[in-house]
């Protein structure tokens, strides 16, 4: 299924071995009632790939991935179908307990990192990250170094902005909120 959804209407493409069906409709009405009467349908299999980022991830096929885990599943249902050597998904993941807490403690160490707050004096001010990550690769500085130096704050600002802009692709489908995709794109 591809499914398109701009403005107030979605269009859903469903491809299956007879032909192509295009549905239209405003958001929420029929959604269930067509999801399955396609369910019902012999549809094409999803098409699933990796995104491009550097992971343990890529030893895996995508393909093979995507149909493991099914329809739907909770991380801890994904970790029980990878604790078995033969399944594709056994490969995402570090078996061997040493790396992995090392591996488990640095991302620890980075969420202490990212945290920490500085509390405002007044009880309107909002909390500000106390640090953030410079264009040193994995180095992060207090918020002040990034204030006080006008290099290192353009590429904080170029990397909020690709931020928003990664969000605005995650989310996309959600019409209702085009206008803040739009007032995005204008950063």
């Amino acid at each position: 299924m591809i499914a398109y959804i701009t403005g107030q209407n979605i269009t859903a493409h469903y491809t299956t071995e007879q032909n192509t069906i295009s549905q239209h409709s405003t958001p929420h009405k029929n959604i269930q009632r067509k999801d399955r009467e396609m369910a019902k349908k012999k549809e094409t299999p999803m098409q699933y790939a990796w995104k491009q980022a550097p992971s343990n991830f890529h030893k895996a096929d995508a393909q093979k991935v995507g149909e493991e885990i099914g329809d739907s599943a909770t991380p801890e249902e994904v970790l029980a179908k990878a604790e078995d050597p033969n399944s594709e998904l056994h490969k995402c993941f570090e078996w061997d307990d040493s790396v992995a807490a090392k591996k488990y403690r640095l991302m620890q160490a980075r969420q202490v990192i990212q945290f920490l707050v500085i509390k405002g004096t007044e009880k309107k001010e909002h909390p500000v990250r106390a640090f953030q990550i410079s264009s040193e690769p994995q180095v992060y500085r207090p918020t002040i170094f990034f204030v006080k130096n006008e290099n290192e704050y353009t590429k904080l600002l170029a990397r909020a902005k690709a931020e928003l802009k990664q969000i605005s692709e995650r989310y996309k489908q959600l019409a209702e909120l085009e206008e803040v995709f739009e007032a995005i794109a204008r950063l």
